[in-house]
């Protein structure tokens, strides 16, 4: 859908700087012209709310009945933004399009007006229209999509984050994060969790409910139980077998700097003869979720799983020792699930 978003945007983009700068067939050339736009701001609409859809679906909502097997731009925007309202960081950025996605519906709602002359019952289209100034359209086209990208980016943010399925009904991952930075050190006393539940319940509109569940998942979610003080550690390796992974690698790295690619995977060989391949696929899904930013700490025990169908070599001589950054990535992964433990070995 994005490729066909993208091409009507830039089909859009090139006739108006061809007829702008040449000054060139302007009275037929606008008809196409903001015809694409228009299909751009539907194409725009419609996969936008695909990922409403799955984001709405993950919460608990039901939205099966949702049709989007239409042109009208008023009804697709409707339904953006019903659906939208589930996830509050909507919120500005579908502020901000409504008056883009207004002019549009108000002109050519079904997508009749700019590709036909009359109406279905012999009427022209357009006769309240005088003239349309070219200059002017193509700078509100370009500030609105700058605001199409700013839902683009929202909407592929918030389907990776959804994907992981961090949530309690009505309440994202985003939210249970934010709880968690709220609350105290674990133990807690009664007197404290009371006095806390009716402060959280009252800030976030939450049901009493909603609130034991959220606590529920703070406590058994890795990251999110390193912000109360609690620690879940990984299991199958060691704080001892960490370090003795730290100086294989310095060492590693230190004599093995310009070597041929034979004694490399010889010396490879040799290092993996001192470890699991438990623990090297620990080590590399910590390495792989700490060296990219599209990562949540859930990602883990995915990663973790496919790494322990590779060999031991491989884990070593294409990941773990091949980087100059493997350290620096495995400290993020442990920070983001929570390893205060084996962090130790790092300092």
């Amino acid at each position: 859908m994005y490729a066909y978003v993208k091409g009507y945007k830039e089909a859009v983009e090139i006739l108006l700087e061809k007829v702008l700068t040449e000054r060139y067939l302007l009275d037929s050339l606008v008809y196409p012209i903001i015809y694409n736009a228009r299909h751009y701001v539907e194409l725009s609409l419609k996969a936008s709310i695909d990922n409403l859809k799955y984001i709405n679906q993950i919460l608990g909502n039901k939205c099966d009945l949702i049709k989007t097997k239409t042109h009208q731009i008023s009804h697709l925007w409707n339904i953006e933004k019903n659906l939208s309202s589930a996830e509050v960081r909507y919120k500005d950025v579908v502020l901000k399009l409504e008056e883009f996605v207004l002019d549009y519906s108000d002109m050519d709602d079904s997508a009749e007006t700019f590709r036909f002359p009359k109406d279905h019952n012999g009427e022209f289209h357009l006769k309240t229209q005088g003239c349309i100034n070219l200059e002017a359209f193509a700078k509100r086209f370009s500030e609105m999509s700058e605001v199409f990208d700013a839902l683009s980016w929202m909407d592929d943010f918030l389907v990776n984050e959804y994907r992981v399925s961090t949530v309690v009904k009505g309440c994202s991952r985003a939210t249970i994060e934010s709880i968690a930075k709220e609350m105290p050190q674990e133990p807690w006393n009664n007197d404290t969790i009371d006095a806390l539940a009716k402060h959280l319940i009252g800030k976030y509109g939450l049901s009493l409910e909603q609130f034991l569940k959220i606590l529920k998942t703070i406590e058994t979610h890795r990251e999110f139980a390193s912000l109360i003080g609690m620690e879940i550690p990984l299991e199958g390796l060691s704080l001892e077998r960490f370090s003795f992974f730290i100086q294989e690698y310095q060492s590693f790295v230190e004599n093995n700097k310009h070597i041929d690619l034979k004694t490399y995977w010889e010396n490879i060989y040799k290092v993996s003869d001192a470890f699991s391949l438990d623990e090297l696929a620990i080590l590399a899904a910590l390495r792989e979720i700490g060296s990219y930013d599209g990562y949540y700490s859930e990602d883990y025990d995915y990663v973790r799983k496919k790494r322990t169908e590779m060999g031991k070599d491989i884990l070593l001589g294409e990941e773990l020792l091949k980087s100059l950054q493997t350290l620096e990535y495995i400290k993020k992964g442990l920070l983001m699930t929570g390893q205060k433990t084996l962090l130790k070995a790092l300092e």
